[in-house]
């Protein structure tokens, strides 16, 4: 069962990036701490076109310049750092930090 949980607010403009597949380049801002990537109903970020993402999605925390990566099926984690690809199912993913610069 996938649910949203509860979660505290994530400072510092904090993005995910779908980087391969049918959204590669889709850019996610996070405004939580924790959220649930997957093609689960109730995923705030979804991936609904990869069926090698656990049925029940990913937990991701932030902690400061790391990333947790939780299989909700399983419960095995994996730790990355902000701006590390990281494969969820086939698709690849990274996390990083806004660098403020802007177009013009």
């Amino acid at each position: 069962m996938c649910e949203h949980e509860s979660a505290q607010d994530v400072k510092g403009g904090i993005n995910l990036a779908i980087m391969s597949g049918p959204n590669d380049g889709a850019v996610f801002p996070l405004t939580q701490e924790q959220f649930v990537v997957g093609n689960c109903p109730g995923a705030q970020i979804p991936i609904e076109y990869d069926s090698d993402v656990p049925p029940e999605g990913m937990t991701v925390y932030i902690k400061e310049s790391e990333v947790v990566f939780e299989d909700r099926t399983t419960g095995n984690r994996e730790t990355k750092n902000l701006g590390d690809l990281f494969l969820l199912g086939q698709t690849w993913v990274a996390i990083h930090r806004e660098t403020g610069k802007k177009k013009g």
